[in-house]
């Protein structure tokens, strides 16, 4: 499903680039002798977006039903992220599609906002939303 996700995720502005598909090498770390066996599921799933809410959904469920801002889905998501910006910026299409995502995986608009700001210069972005810790929090 994580494959599938990926290379839906390098389609969703339409084309997918070679910094794309290298983004996902950098992600992940495919055996040699699954190499083939991966580019073409890849390049499979790569073709269109349609289906994409389905493979988020079988993710979610590795935090179980309703456990929100689950960390190993925040890590799935910031992974997406560098995917979407491999090819220079996020597209408007890939900004609706990962947070569709977000959604999907229950990751509230805080965590959905500090991974963001990992990826995005927001300007001057607040730092408590940066590094996803409310405001008044003590530094223990």
């Amino acid at each position: 499903a994580m494959i599938a996700l990926s290379a839906k995720m390098a389609k969703a502005d339409g084309i997918v680039t070679q910094d794309e598909v290298r983004a996902f090498q950098e992600i992940f770390e495919v055996p040699p002798s699954e190499t083939r066996n991966v580019a073409r599921l890849y390049d499979i799933a790569k073709q269109d977006v349609a289906g994409f809410e389905i493979y988020a959904q079988r993710m979610a469920q590795l935090c179980g039903s309703g456990h929100a801002n689950c960390m190993m889905l925040e890590d799935i998501l910031d992974g997406l992220f560098h995917i979407a910006k491999a090819d220079g910026l996020i597209h408007e299409q890939e900004g609706q599609f990962l947070h569709r995502i977000a959604e999907i995986f229950q990751i509230d608009e805080a965590h959905y906002e500090a991974i963001l700001s990992r990826h995005v210069d927001l300007g001057a972005a607040d730092p408590y939303v940066v590094l996803g810790i409310e405001r008044g929090r003590p530094f223990e």
